[in-house]
């Protein structure tokens, strides 16, 4: 979607959780807070927090 920092695209998902909670959807139901495993440089690896979505919050979101 061309967003260039995730904190801009975040701004656009909490919007997207807002109209789904004014037509009386349960927000956790389209937009589910996962952790997922990145490898670093230094062969570490670390969780980051990512957003599991379905087809309907997707839309939202476009």
């Amino acid at each position: 979607m061309n967003y260039t920092k995730w904190d801009n695209f975040l701004k656009v998902i909490e919007k997207a959780k807002k109209a789904c909670e004014n037509v009386g959807e349960d927000v956790q139901n389209h937009f589910a807070d996962i952790g997922k495993m990145v490898l670093l440089g230094s062969g570490s690896e670390r969780e980051i927090p990512d957003i599991a979505l379905t087809r309907y919050g997707c839309y939202l979101i476009a």
